[in-house]
Protein backbone atom coordinates (compact mmCIF):
# COMPACT_ATOMS: atom_id res chain seq x y z
CA UNK A 1 0.00 0.00 0.00
CA UNK A 2 1.09 3.34 -0.38
CA UNK A 3 2.19 4.41 2.98
CA UNK A 4 3.87 8.00 2.44
CA UNK A 5 4.11 10.70 -0.14
CA UNK A 6 6.21 13.35 0.76
CA UNK A 7 5.78 16.53 -1.60
CA UNK A 8 8.36 19.48 -2.03
CA UNK A 9 8.29 22.31 -4.50
CA UNK A 10 5.76 20.87 -6.63
CA UNK A 11 3.38 24.07 -7.18
CA UNK A 12 1.76 25.65 -4.52
CA UNK A 13 3.27 23.05 -2.21
CA UNK A 14 6.13 23.97 -0.44
CA UNK A 15 6.63 21.12 1.62
CA UNK A 16 4.18 18.73 2.53
CA UNK A 17 4.38 14.90 4.01
CA UNK A 18 1.40 12.47 3.97
CA UNK A 19 1.30 9.49 6.00
CA UNK A 20 -2.03 7.37 4.28
CA UNK A 21 -3.31 4.61 5.99
CA UNK A 22 -4.46 1.29 4.69
CA UNK A 23 -8.43 0.47 4.41
CA UNK A 24 -10.47 3.74 2.84
CA UNK A 25 -8.61 7.12 3.05
CA UNK A 26 -10.64 9.90 1.62
CA UNK A 27 -9.45 13.76 0.44
CA UNK A 28 -11.75 16.50 0.68
CA UNK A 29 -11.15 20.42 0.42
CA UNK A 30 -12.86 23.02 -1.19
CA UNK A 31 -12.30 23.95 -5.27
CA UNK A 32 -9.22 25.02 -6.14
CA UNK A 33 -7.35 24.25 -2.88
CA UNK A 34 -5.04 21.67 -4.64
CA UNK A 35 -6.43 18.27 -4.23
CA UNK A 36 -5.61 17.62 -7.87
CA UNK A 37 -2.11 18.82 -6.98
CA UNK A 38 -1.89 16.02 -4.39
CA UNK A 39 -3.26 13.71 -7.41
CA UNK A 40 -0.55 14.81 -9.54
CA UNK A 41 2.48 14.60 -7.46
CA UNK A 42 1.73 10.84 -6.62
CA UNK A 43 1.02 10.75 -10.40
CA UNK A 44 4.75 11.89 -10.82
CA UNK A 45 6.19 9.77 -8.50
CA UNK A 46 5.32 6.47 -10.40
CA UNK A 47 6.35 7.83 -14.33
CA UNK A 48 4.07 10.38 -15.64
CA UNK A 49 5.07 12.71 -18.30
CA UNK A 50 6.39 16.02 -15.93
CA UNK A 51 7.84 19.58 -17.04
CA UNK A 52 9.42 22.28 -15.40
CA UNK A 53 6.50 24.29 -15.30
CA UNK A 54 5.42 21.73 -11.82
CA UNK A 55 8.09 23.75 -9.95
CA UNK A 56 6.83 26.16 -7.47
CA UNK A 57 7.99 29.92 -8.28
CA UNK A 58 10.98 31.03 -6.64
CA UNK A 59 12.41 27.25 -6.51
CA UNK A 60 15.47 25.25 -8.78
CA UNK A 61 13.43 22.17 -8.09
CA UNK A 62 11.20 19.79 -7.08
CA UNK A 63 10.81 16.46 -5.43
CA UNK A 64 8.03 14.12 -4.91
CA UNK A 65 8.69 10.50 -3.46
CA UNK A 66 6.40 7.88 -2.52
CA UNK A 67 6.99 4.87 -0.31
CA UNK A 68 5.13 2.06 -0.39
CA UNK A 69 4.97 -1.13 1.68
CA UNK A 70 4.21 -4.64 1.52
CA UNK A 71 4.00 -7.87 3.66
CA UNK A 72 5.51 -9.35 0.35
CA UNK A 73 6.33 -7.79 -2.76
CA UNK A 74 4.25 -8.92 -5.82
CA UNK A 75 6.00 -11.18 -7.96
CA UNK A 76 5.65 -8.80 -11.14
CA UNK A 77 7.65 -5.98 -9.14
CA UNK A 78 9.99 -8.52 -7.37
CA UNK A 79 11.63 -9.31 -11.17
CA UNK A 80 11.37 -6.00 -12.05
CA UNK A 81 13.14 -4.24 -9.06
CA UNK A 82 15.58 -7.20 -9.48
CA UNK A 83 16.41 -6.76 -13.37
CA UNK A 84 17.18 -2.69 -12.55
CA UNK A 85 19.55 -3.63 -9.52
CA UNK A 86 17.34 -2.84 -6.66
CA UNK A 87 17.18 -4.54 -2.80
CA UNK A 88 13.92 -5.94 -1.90
CA UNK A 89 12.94 -4.78 1.77
CA UNK A 90 9.40 -5.14 1.81
CA UNK A 91 9.14 -1.41 0.93
CA UNK A 92 9.69 0.75 -2.45
CA UNK A 93 10.49 4.29 -2.59
CA UNK A 94 9.94 5.68 -5.75
CA UNK A 95 11.89 9.16 -6.01
CA UNK A 96 11.23 12.48 -8.90
CA UNK A 97 13.03 15.28 -9.09
CA UNK A 98 12.87 17.84 -11.88
CA UNK A 99 15.12 20.69 -11.91
CA UNK A 100 14.40 24.19 -13.73
CA UNK A 101 16.90 22.93 -15.80
CA UNK A 102 14.96 20.39 -17.58
CA UNK A 103 17.36 17.89 -15.56
CA UNK A 104 14.92 14.62 -14.72
CA UNK A 105 16.02 12.13 -12.22
CA UNK A 106 14.25 9.33 -11.13
CA UNK A 107 15.34 6.57 -8.34
CA UNK A 108 13.86 3.40 -7.44
CA UNK A 109 15.15 2.64 -3.66
CA UNK A 110 18.13 4.85 -4.47
CA UNK A 111 18.53 2.65 -7.52
CA UNK A 112 18.79 5.63 -10.72
CA UNK A 113 16.10 4.48 -13.17
CA UNK A 114 15.12 6.30 -16.18
CA UNK A 115 11.23 7.25 -16.74
CA UNK A 116 10.30 4.31 -18.29
CA UNK A 117 11.65 2.14 -15.91
CA UNK A 118 9.81 3.63 -12.49
CA UNK A 119 6.63 3.89 -14.48
CA UNK A 120 7.12 0.23 -15.71
CA UNK A 121 6.68 -0.27 -11.33
CA UNK A 122 4.36 2.20 -10.86
CA UNK A 123 1.71 1.22 -13.35
CA UNK A 124 2.02 -1.99 -11.24
CA UNK A 125 1.35 -0.69 -7.79
CA UNK A 126 -1.69 1.81 -8.42
CA UNK A 127 -4.62 2.22 -10.58
CA UNK A 128 -5.77 5.49 -10.69
CA UNK A 129 -9.68 6.18 -11.80
CA UNK A 130 -10.03 9.70 -13.10
CA UNK A 131 -13.05 11.46 -15.56
CA UNK A 132 -10.71 10.28 -18.11
CA UNK A 133 -12.24 6.75 -17.32
CA UNK A 134 -15.46 7.57 -17.89
CA UNK A 135 -14.75 8.62 -21.35
CA UNK A 136 -13.07 5.14 -21.83
CA UNK A 137 -16.28 3.92 -20.89
CA UNK A 138 -17.97 5.74 -23.12
CA UNK A 139 -15.31 4.86 -26.09
CA UNK A 140 -16.72 1.49 -27.51
CA UNK A 141 -13.49 0.87 -29.06
CA UNK A 142 -11.90 0.65 -25.51
CA UNK A 143 -14.78 -2.17 -24.33
CA UNK A 144 -12.68 -4.49 -25.39
CA UNK A 145 -9.29 -3.47 -23.69
CA UNK A 146 -11.26 -3.32 -20.09
CA UNK A 147 -12.44 -6.48 -20.75
CA UNK A 148 -9.07 -8.12 -21.40
CA UNK A 149 -8.26 -5.95 -18.26
CA UNK A 150 -10.54 -8.01 -16.46
CA UNK A 151 -9.54 -11.41 -17.98
CA UNK A 152 -5.76 -10.28 -18.12
CA UNK A 153 -4.18 -13.13 -16.64
CA UNK A 154 -6.02 -16.21 -19.04
CA UNK A 155 -6.07 -13.53 -22.12
CA UNK A 156 -2.60 -12.54 -22.33
CA UNK A 157 -0.78 -15.25 -23.78
CA UNK A 158 -3.92 -15.94 -26.08
CA UNK A 159 -3.98 -12.13 -27.16
CA UNK A 160 -0.04 -12.17 -27.39
CA UNK A 161 -0.29 -15.48 -30.08
CA UNK A 162 -2.73 -13.54 -32.01
CA UNK A 163 -1.08 -10.50 -32.00
CA UNK A 164 2.25 -12.73 -33.61
CA UNK A 165 0.41 -14.47 -36.22
CA UNK A 166 -1.31 -11.46 -36.84
CA UNK A 167 1.91 -8.94 -37.78
CA UNK A 168 2.95 -12.33 -39.36
CA UNK A 169 -0.09 -12.39 -41.94
CA UNK A 170 0.05 -8.78 -42.43
CA UNK A 171 3.45 -8.75 -42.79
CA UNK A 172 3.23 -11.34 -45.71
CA UNK A 173 0.55 -10.35 -47.19
CA UNK A 174 2.29 -6.57 -47.88
CA UNK A 175 5.05 -8.27 -49.17
CA UNK A 176 2.73 -10.14 -51.92
CA UNK A 177 1.20 -6.59 -52.81
CA UNK A 178 4.37 -4.84 -52.85
CA UNK A 179 5.29 -7.79 -55.63
CA UNK A 180 2.53 -7.13 -57.56
CA UNK A 181 2.69 -3.45 -57.24
CA UNK A 182 6.17 -3.48 -59.27
CA UNK A 183 5.01 -6.66 -61.78
CA UNK A 184 4.66 -3.85 -64.06
CA UNK A 185 8.43 -2.62 -64.16
CA UNK A 186 9.58 -5.99 -64.02
CA UNK A 187 10.57 -6.63 -67.34
CA UNK A 188 12.33 -3.54 -67.33
CA UNK A 189 14.08 -4.43 -64.78
CA UNK A 190 15.03 -7.15 -65.47
CA UNK A 191 16.62 -5.94 -68.68
CA UNK A 192 18.89 -3.59 -66.53
CA UNK A 193 19.62 -6.63 -64.23
CA UNK A 194 20.67 -8.87 -67.36
CA UNK A 195 22.61 -6.04 -68.84
CA UNK A 196 24.69 -5.34 -65.31
CA UNK A 197 25.14 -9.44 -64.95
CA UNK A 198 26.24 -10.07 -68.56
CA UNK A 199 28.90 -6.66 -67.85
CA UNK A 200 30.28 -8.16 -64.80
CA UNK A 201 30.63 -11.81 -66.27
CA UNK A 202 32.33 -11.16 -69.66
CA UNK A 203 35.36 -9.59 -67.57
CA UNK A 204 35.90 -12.01 -65.77
CA UNK A 205 37.60 -11.56 -62.47
CA UNK A 206 38.94 -12.82 -59.02
CA UNK A 207 39.31 -11.46 -55.78
CA UNK A 208 42.92 -8.42 -55.91
CA UNK A 209 43.21 -9.30 -59.70
CA UNK A 210 43.38 -5.70 -60.21
CA UNK A 211 46.34 -5.70 -57.82
CA UNK A 212 47.78 -8.42 -59.30
CA UNK A 213 47.93 -6.56 -62.78
CA UNK A 214 48.75 -3.60 -61.60
CA UNK A 215 51.95 -5.15 -60.83
CA UNK A 216 52.73 -7.26 -63.76
CA UNK A 217 51.83 -3.74 -66.15
CA UNK A 218 54.46 -1.93 -63.84
CA UNK A 219 56.85 -5.02 -64.79
CA UNK A 220 56.20 -4.86 -68.16
CA UNK A 221 56.38 -1.12 -68.82
CA UNK A 222 60.15 -1.25 -67.28
CA UNK A 223 61.12 -4.28 -68.53
CA UNK A 224 63.99 -2.87 -70.81
CA UNK A 225 65.20 -1.00 -67.68
CA UNK A 226 64.78 -4.41 -65.96
CA UNK A 227 67.08 -6.59 -68.29
CA UNK A 228 69.63 -3.96 -68.35
CA UNK A 229 70.11 -3.42 -64.91
CA UNK A 230 70.04 -6.98 -64.29
CA UNK A 231 72.69 -7.67 -67.10
CA UNK A 232 74.96 -4.92 -65.72
CA UNK A 233 74.70 -6.96 -62.39
CA UNK A 234 75.32 -10.10 -64.02
CA UNK A 235 78.80 -8.84 -65.70
CA UNK A 236 80.01 -7.03 -62.86
CA UNK A 237 79.40 -9.93 -60.50
CA UNK A 238 80.19 -12.60 -62.57
CA UNK A 239 80.70 -12.82 -66.18
CA UNK A 240 82.90 -9.23 -67.19
CA UNK A 241 86.11 -8.79 -66.72
CA UNK A 242 87.72 -7.72 -63.87
CA UNK A 243 84.11 -9.26 -62.09
CA UNK A 244 83.95 -9.42 -58.62
CA UNK A 245 84.39 -13.22 -59.07
CA UNK A 246 87.23 -13.12 -60.55
CA UNK A 247 88.96 -10.84 -58.12
CA UNK A 248 87.61 -12.96 -54.84
CA UNK A 249 89.10 -15.34 -57.21
CA UNK A 250 92.82 -13.97 -56.84
CA UNK A 251 92.02 -12.94 -53.34
CA UNK A 252 91.48 -16.67 -52.19
CA UNK A 253 94.52 -18.02 -54.18
CA UNK A 254 96.64 -15.31 -51.79
CA UNK A 255 94.78 -16.59 -48.37
CA UNK A 256 95.86 -20.32 -49.71
CA UNK A 257 99.65 -19.62 -49.97
CA UNK A 258 99.31 -17.61 -46.95
CA UNK A 259 97.71 -20.71 -45.34
CA UNK A 260 100.84 -23.33 -46.55
CA UNK A 261 103.14 -20.59 -44.28
CA UNK A 262 100.83 -19.98 -41.52
CA UNK A 263 98.06 -22.20 -40.60
CA UNK A 264 95.97 -19.79 -38.55
CA UNK A 265 94.78 -18.03 -42.43
CA UNK A 266 93.39 -20.86 -43.56
CA UNK A 267 90.15 -19.96 -41.81
CA UNK A 268 89.89 -17.06 -43.82
CA UNK A 269 90.45 -18.39 -47.12
CA UNK A 270 87.46 -21.36 -46.21
CA UNK A 271 85.10 -18.29 -45.18
CA UNK A 272 85.89 -16.45 -48.35
CA UNK A 273 85.14 -19.52 -50.50
CA UNK A 274 81.67 -19.44 -48.47
CA UNK A 275 81.04 -15.84 -49.48
CA UNK A 276 82.28 -17.04 -53.40
CA UNK A 277 79.94 -20.13 -53.44
CA UNK A 278 76.52 -17.72 -52.13
CA UNK A 279 77.80 -14.49 -54.28
CA UNK A 280 77.91 -17.57 -57.41
CA UNK A 281 74.52 -18.47 -56.66
CA UNK A 282 73.07 -14.86 -56.42
CA UNK A 283 74.41 -14.31 -60.15
CA UNK A 284 73.24 -17.43 -61.46
CA UNK A 285 69.58 -16.07 -60.09
CA UNK A 286 70.17 -12.63 -61.99
CA UNK A 287 71.01 -14.47 -64.86
CA UNK A 288 67.89 -16.39 -64.92
CA UNK A 289 66.23 -13.17 -63.90
CA UNK A 290 67.88 -11.25 -67.02
CA UNK A 291 66.71 -14.37 -69.28
CA UNK A 292 63.02 -14.33 -68.49
CA UNK A 293 63.00 -10.51 -68.43
CA UNK A 294 59.77 -10.36 -71.53
CA UNK A 295 59.34 -7.39 -74.00
CA UNK A 296 55.60 -8.04 -75.11
CA UNK A 297 53.72 -5.01 -75.85
CA UNK A 298 50.78 -7.26 -76.80
CA UNK A 299 50.61 -8.52 -73.09
CA UNK A 300 50.86 -5.36 -71.52
CA UNK A 301 48.38 -3.83 -74.11
CA UNK A 302 45.64 -7.34 -72.91
CA UNK A 303 47.07 -6.55 -69.24
CA UNK A 304 46.31 -2.77 -69.58
CA UNK A 305 42.87 -3.40 -70.94
CA UNK A 306 41.41 -5.69 -68.56
CA UNK A 307 42.69 -3.71 -65.71
CA UNK A 308 40.44 -0.67 -67.32
CA UNK A 309 37.67 -2.69 -67.74
CA UNK A 310 38.18 -3.95 -63.65
CA UNK A 311 38.27 0.10 -62.55
CA UNK A 312 35.15 0.45 -64.72
CA UNK A 313 33.20 -2.68 -62.65
CA UNK A 314 34.64 -0.83 -59.53
CA UNK A 315 33.43 2.30 -60.44
CA UNK A 316 30.01 1.24 -61.17
CA UNK A 317 29.71 -1.87 -58.67
CA UNK A 318 32.46 -1.48 -56.52
CA UNK A 319 34.12 0.28 -54.67
CA UNK A 320 36.28 -2.97 -54.61
CA UNK A 321 36.42 -5.77 -56.81
CA UNK A 322 35.06 -8.03 -53.76
CA UNK A 323 31.95 -5.66 -53.69
CA UNK A 324 31.69 -6.06 -57.71
CA UNK A 325 31.53 -9.74 -56.82
CA UNK A 326 28.86 -9.56 -54.37
CA UNK A 327 27.02 -7.66 -56.38
CA UNK A 328 26.98 -10.20 -59.49
CA UNK A 329 25.52 -12.85 -56.83
CA UNK A 330 22.36 -10.41 -55.78
CA UNK A 331 22.12 -9.75 -59.45
CA UNK A 332 21.96 -13.77 -60.10
CA UNK A 333 19.22 -13.80 -57.35
CA UNK A 334 16.95 -10.97 -58.54
CA UNK A 335 16.88 -12.27 -61.17
CA UNK A 336 15.77 -15.62 -60.52
CA UNK A 337 13.59 -14.30 -58.13
CA UNK A 338 11.77 -12.15 -60.87
CA UNK A 339 12.08 -14.92 -63.21
CA UNK A 340 10.10 -17.36 -61.24
CA UNK A 341 7.72 -14.46 -60.00
CA UNK A 342 4.86 -16.71 -60.85
CA UNK A 343 5.98 -19.81 -58.40
CA UNK A 344 6.69 -17.12 -55.87
CA UNK A 345 3.62 -15.83 -55.98
CA UNK A 346 1.85 -18.95 -55.42
CA UNK A 347 4.21 -20.13 -52.70
CA UNK A 348 3.47 -16.45 -50.86
CA UNK A 349 -0.25 -17.47 -51.25
CA UNK A 350 0.21 -21.07 -49.69
CA UNK A 351 1.76 -19.19 -47.12
CA UNK A 352 -1.05 -16.53 -46.90
CA UNK A 353 -3.56 -19.13 -46.59
CA UNK A 354 -1.45 -21.35 -43.81
CA UNK A 355 -0.99 -18.11 -41.69
CA UNK A 356 -4.59 -16.92 -42.34
CA UNK A 357 -6.32 -20.72 -40.96
CA UNK A 358 -3.13 -20.16 -37.84
CA UNK A 359 -4.37 -16.80 -37.40
CA UNK A 360 -8.26 -17.42 -37.56
CA UNK A 361 -7.94 -20.84 -35.25
CA UNK A 362 -6.47 -18.63 -32.26
CA UNK A 363 -8.27 -15.52 -32.57
CA UNK A 364 -11.66 -18.28 -32.50
CA UNK A 365 -10.24 -19.20 -29.55
CA UNK A 366 -9.62 -15.98 -27.84
CA UNK A 367 -13.06 -15.07 -28.87
CA UNK A 368 -14.24 -17.90 -26.47
CA UNK A 369 -12.33 -16.75 -23.92
CA UNK A 370 -13.21 -13.23 -24.09
CA UNK A 371 -16.87 -14.90 -24.14
CA UNK A 372 -16.10 -16.66 -21.53
CA UNK A 373 -14.42 -13.53 -19.46
CA UNK A 374 -17.95 -11.43 -20.80
CA UNK A 375 -19.98 -13.15 -18.98
CA UNK A 376 -18.07 -13.81 -15.83
CA UNK A 377 -17.29 -9.79 -15.87
CA UNK A 378 -21.01 -9.10 -16.27
CA UNK A 379 -21.96 -10.96 -13.18
CA UNK A 380 -19.60 -9.34 -11.29
CA UNK A 381 -20.62 -5.93 -12.09
CA UNK A 382 -24.41 -6.36 -11.90
CA UNK A 383 -23.91 -7.66 -8.67
CA UNK A 384 -22.08 -4.37 -7.43
CA UNK A 385 -24.71 -2.37 -8.79
CA UNK A 386 -26.84 -3.37 -6.78
CA UNK A 387 -24.83 -2.62 -4.12
CA UNK A 388 -24.99 1.07 -5.90
CA UNK A 389 -28.61 1.78 -5.85
CA UNK A 390 -29.06 0.32 -9.27
CA UNK A 391 -31.24 -2.13 -8.51
CA UNK A 392 -33.13 -2.52 -11.63
CA UNK A 393 -29.87 -2.00 -14.03
CA UNK A 394 -28.02 -4.81 -15.97
CA UNK A 395 -25.09 -4.96 -17.78
CA UNK A 396 -23.71 -7.32 -20.28
CA UNK A 397 -20.85 -7.62 -22.57
CA UNK A 398 -22.27 -7.81 -26.11
CA UNK A 399 -19.85 -9.92 -28.58
CA UNK A 400 -20.01 -10.45 -32.46
CA UNK A 401 -17.40 -12.66 -34.11
CA UNK A 402 -16.74 -11.73 -37.70
CA UNK A 403 -14.37 -14.36 -39.55
CA UNK A 404 -13.85 -12.73 -42.74
CA UNK A 405 -10.59 -10.42 -43.45
CA UNK A 406 -11.75 -7.48 -43.34
CA UNK A 407 -12.40 -7.92 -39.88
CA UNK A 408 -8.92 -9.56 -39.28
CA UNK A 409 -7.10 -7.02 -36.02
CA UNK A 410 -4.00 -7.38 -33.77
CA UNK A 411 -6.59 -7.34 -31.08
CA UNK A 412 -8.77 -10.18 -32.59
CA UNK A 413 -11.90 -10.96 -34.78
CA UNK A 414 -14.19 -10.00 -32.15
CA UNK A 415 -16.59 -6.65 -32.46
CA UNK A 416 -17.28 -6.05 -28.56
CA UNK A 417 -19.49 -3.30 -26.72
CA UNK A 418 -20.89 -2.97 -23.30
CA UNK A 419 -24.55 -2.91 -23.71
CA UNK A 420 -27.04 -1.68 -20.21
CA UNK A 421 -30.22 -1.37 -19.22
CA UNK A 422 -31.29 1.06 -16.31
CA UNK A 423 -34.76 0.13 -16.02
CA UNK A 424 -37.18 -2.52 -15.53
CA UNK A 425 -39.09 -3.40 -19.22
CA UNK A 426 -36.22 -1.42 -20.84
CA UNK A 427 -35.05 -2.63 -24.21
CA UNK A 428 -30.47 -3.00 -23.60
CA UNK A 429 -29.12 -0.66 -25.39
CA UNK A 430 -25.97 0.60 -25.69
CA UNK A 431 -23.75 2.10 -23.11
CA UNK A 432 -22.63 4.75 -24.92
CA UNK A 433 -25.92 6.17 -25.67
CA UNK A 434 -27.92 6.05 -22.25
CA UNK A 435 -26.35 6.19 -19.27
CA UNK A 436 -26.62 9.64 -17.48
CA UNK A 437 -23.32 11.00 -15.58
CA UNK A 438 -24.21 9.81 -12.27
CA UNK A 439 -24.89 6.08 -13.78
CA UNK A 440 -21.96 6.05 -15.63
CA UNK A 441 -20.03 7.34 -12.43
CA UNK A 442 -21.04 4.14 -10.98
CA UNK A 443 -20.61 1.58 -13.80
CA UNK A 444 -16.91 2.88 -13.67
CA UNK A 445 -17.20 1.62 -10.07
CA UNK A 446 -18.82 -1.47 -10.51
CA UNK A 447 -16.12 -2.20 -13.37
CA UNK A 448 -13.28 -1.01 -10.94
CA UNK A 449 -14.77 -3.18 -8.50
CA UNK A 450 -15.32 -6.57 -10.42
CA UNK A 451 -11.20 -6.40 -11.76
CA UNK A 452 -9.90 -5.40 -8.66
CA UNK A 453 -11.98 -8.48 -7.15
CA UNK A 454 -10.46 -10.32 -10.03
CA UNK A 455 -6.96 -8.93 -9.65
CA UNK A 456 -4.58 -7.51 -6.83
CA UNK A 457 -3.30 -3.91 -7.42
CA UNK A 458 -2.95 -2.53 -3.89
CA UNK A 459 -3.79 0.57 -4.52
CA UNK A 460 -7.31 2.23 -5.95
CA UNK A 461 -7.36 5.94 -6.27
CA UNK A 462 -10.48 7.74 -7.32
CA UNK A 463 -10.83 11.18 -8.33
CA UNK A 464 -14.12 12.50 -7.65
CA UNK A 465 -16.02 9.55 -8.43
CA UNK A 466 -19.04 10.98 -7.15
CA UNK A 467 -19.71 13.20 -10.25
CA UNK A 468 -23.12 13.19 -11.24
CA UNK A 469 -24.46 11.46 -7.87
CA UNK A 470 -26.03 12.67 -4.74
CA UNK A 471 -28.73 10.92 -2.18
CA UNK A 472 -28.90 7.21 -1.77
CA UNK A 473 -26.84 6.52 -5.00
CA UNK A 474 -24.03 8.85 -3.03
CA UNK A 475 -24.10 6.47 -0.16
CA UNK A 476 -24.05 3.58 -2.41
CA UNK A 477 -20.87 4.73 -3.65
CA UNK A 478 -19.55 5.06 -0.08
CA UNK A 479 -20.31 1.97 1.35
CA UNK A 480 -18.62 0.23 -1.98
CA UNK A 481 -15.44 2.30 -1.77
CA UNK A 482 -15.70 1.42 2.30
CA UNK A 483 -16.13 -2.34 1.00
CA UNK A 484 -13.30 -2.33 -1.57
CA UNK A 485 -11.28 -0.68 1.70
CA UNK A 486 -11.27 -4.05 3.23
CA UNK A 487 -8.95 -5.68 0.43
CA UNK A 488 -7.29 -2.65 -0.82
CA UNK A 489 -6.08 0.84 -0.23
CA UNK A 490 -8.72 3.41 -1.12
CA UNK A 491 -7.56 6.94 -1.72
CA UNK A 492 -11.13 8.86 -2.83
CA UNK A 493 -11.23 12.67 -4.19
CA UNK A 494 -14.78 13.70 -2.92
CA UNK A 495 -17.27 16.75 -3.04
CA UNK A 496 -20.18 14.49 -0.80
CA UNK A 497 -20.08 14.22 2.85
CA UNK A 498 -22.06 10.95 2.37
CA UNK A 499 -18.46 9.33 1.10
CA UNK A 500 -16.56 11.32 3.24
CA UNK A 501 -18.57 10.39 6.04
CA UNK A 502 -17.40 6.51 5.12
CA UNK A 503 -13.82 6.62 5.34
CA UNK A 504 -11.61 5.56 7.86
CA UNK A 505 -9.02 8.43 7.78
CA UNK A 506 -10.36 11.73 6.32
CA UNK A 507 -7.87 14.33 5.02
CA UNK A 508 -8.51 18.14 4.07
CA UNK A 509 -6.87 20.25 1.70
CA UNK A 510 -6.45 24.02 2.24
CA UNK A 511 -5.23 26.69 0.50
CA UNK A 512 -3.45 29.56 2.28
CA UNK A 513 -2.37 32.69 1.56
CA UNK A 514 1.06 34.33 3.72
CA UNK A 515 1.77 37.52 2.55
CA UNK A 516 2.55 37.80 -1.18
CA UNK A 517 2.37 33.67 -1.64
CA UNK A 518 -0.06 31.17 -1.36
CA UNK A 519 0.61 27.59 0.12
CA UNK A 520 -1.71 24.29 -0.25
CA UNK A 521 -1.72 22.54 3.01
CA UNK A 522 -2.55 19.09 3.46
CA UNK A 523 -4.21 17.60 7.51
CA UNK A 524 -5.73 14.72 8.94
CA UNK A 525 -8.62 15.61 10.64
CA UNK A 526 -9.21 14.44 14.03
CA UNK A 527 -13.07 13.82 15.25
CA UNK A 528 -13.87 17.05 15.78
CA UNK A 529 -12.84 18.90 12.72
CA UNK A 530 -14.01 15.77 10.81
CA UNK A 531 -17.40 16.61 12.37
CA UNK A 532 -16.75 20.83 11.07
CA UNK A 533 -15.75 19.33 7.42
CA UNK A 534 -18.45 17.46 6.84
CA UNK A 535 -20.79 19.64 8.14
CA UNK A 536 -19.52 22.35 6.07
CA UNK A 537 -20.12 19.47 2.84
CA UNK A 538 -23.87 19.17 4.33
CA UNK A 539 -25.26 22.38 3.88
CA UNK A 540 -22.02 25.03 3.24
CA UNK A 541 -22.55 26.20 7.08
CA UNK A 542 -21.29 24.79 10.64
CA UNK A 543 -24.98 25.39 12.44
CA UNK A 544 -25.37 23.14 15.01
CA UNK A 545 -27.93 21.30 12.69
CA UNK A 546 -25.20 20.75 10.31
CA UNK A 547 -22.71 19.53 13.37
CA UNK A 548 -25.54 17.79 14.41
CA UNK A 549 -25.99 15.80 11.32
CA UNK A 550 -22.18 14.96 10.25
CA UNK A 551 -22.05 13.91 13.98
CA UNK A 552 -24.74 11.35 13.61
CA UNK A 553 -24.07 10.04 9.80
CA UNK A 554 -19.90 9.53 11.09
CA UNK A 555 -20.94 7.75 14.03
CA UNK A 556 -23.63 5.81 12.08
CA UNK A 557 -21.37 4.88 9.25
CA UNK A 558 -18.39 3.93 11.76
CA UNK A 559 -20.45 1.62 13.25
CA UNK A 560 -21.81 -0.15 9.98
CA UNK A 561 -19.67 -3.41 9.07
Amino acid sequence: MLAELNIKNFALIENVMIEFYSGFNVITGETGAGKSIILNALMLSLGARGNKDMIRKGKDRLLVQAMFVFEKLPGEIAVLLDEMGGDENGQLILSRELHSSGRNVCRVNGILVNVNDLKKIGDRLVDIHSQRDHNLLLNRDEHVKILDAYGREKIKDQKKRVSDLYDEWIGLKRQREELLKSISNIERELDILKFQLNEISEVGFHEEEDEELEKRIKVLENSEILFNHSNQAYEWLYSGDASVMDQLGKSKKSLEDMGKVDISVRDLSDRLGDVMANLEDIAYSIRDYKEKVVFDDYELNDLQAKLNKLILLKRKYGPELNDVADYKIELMEKIDQIEKRDIFIDELDKGLETLKGMYLEQALVLSDMRKEAGRDFSRGINAHLGELAMENARFKVVTKTCTEEKCFTRQGIDDLEFHVRTNVGDEDKPLVKIASGGEVSRLMLAVKSAISTEHSTSTLIFDEIDTGISGNAAGAVGKKLKELGMNHQIISITHLPQIASMAAAHFEVVKKVEGSKTKTLFNLLDEKNRIRVIATMIDGSQSQKSLDHAQEILVRNSSEK
